[in-house]
């Protein structure tokens, strides 16, 4: 076997499914991705994501250094995050990955994440007329702390 073989048997899906999301949401370089796979720590912390279904959430964040650092949980930061959600407990496989994991981001700033939530919401009214009236309520987990009506 040669280096292409091995490379196509070492590609996972669900990798390449994050890799591919990090690249269009935060414009992350391929060097910085394979830099953070080739940490054994970093690329055991993906794989308990993966392998246990009470991992329900991944956090990636670049330092400063240009370093990309995985957390399995969400952590306070004065940078952009980006996470993948599970939506349900379970391991997450090459078959189910993109039915069960859901990719976001986080802004360091409240306020900023406030403002890219009501640009969604508004982007969606705009693009869909026939919504006439749709209250929305965004919940902290304790209470409701925002809600409006469209």
């Amino acid at each position: 076997m040669d280096k292409k073989d091995d490379e196509k048997k070492e590609e996972d899906p669900r990798l390449e499914y994050m890799f591919n999301y990090l690249t269009y949401s935060r414009k992350l370089k391929a060097d910085r991705w394979a830099k953070m796979l080739s940490n054994a720590d970093f690329k055991d912390l993906i794989t308990k994501f993966f392998g246990i279904a009470s991992e329900m959430v991944l956090v990636l964040q670049l330092t400063p250094a240009g370093v990309l650092v995985p957390y399995l949980e969400i952590t306070q930061s004065k940078r952009k995050q980006t996470y993948f959600l599970k939506r349900k407990p379970q391991k997450v496989t090459e078959d189910n990955y993109k039915d069960l994991l859901i990719p976001g981001d986080m802004a360091p700033n409240p306020i900023e994440e406030l403002a890219v939530l009501v640009e969604d919401v508004s982007s969606l009214t705009f693009s869909n007329y026939s919504l006439t009236k749709h209250s929305i309520t965004f919940d902290s987990g304790k209470s409701s702390f925002f809600s409006f009506i469209l």
